[in-house]
């Protein structure tokens, strides 16, 4: 069975790295392919603390659709 981590591309590598990156936040953002709102909301280690709350890494495609397309999540 094929996992999303395995469409990645080069550049969103680090991003498949589920010690640091995992989805956080409930599914509030939508996936430019489907158009549902399944998409959860990453963490972003690199983000600084800030008083306005916690801002999330959200990817432009599903699960689903990274594997049904065959396509990196990250990539639009």
């Amino acid at each position: 069975m094929a996992n999303h981590n395995d469409y990645l591309c080069e550049t969103h590598r680090k991003y498949g790295d589920t010690t640091i990156y995992f989805p956080l936040s409930p599914a509030r953002y939508c996936c430019v392919n489907c158009e549902k709102k399944n998409i959860g909301g990453y963490t972003n280690p690199d983000h600084v603390s800030n008083p306005f709350g916690y801002c999330y890494l959200s990817p432009s495609l599903c699960i689903d659709c990274s594997i049904k397309d065959k396509k990196c999540m990250w990539c639009n």
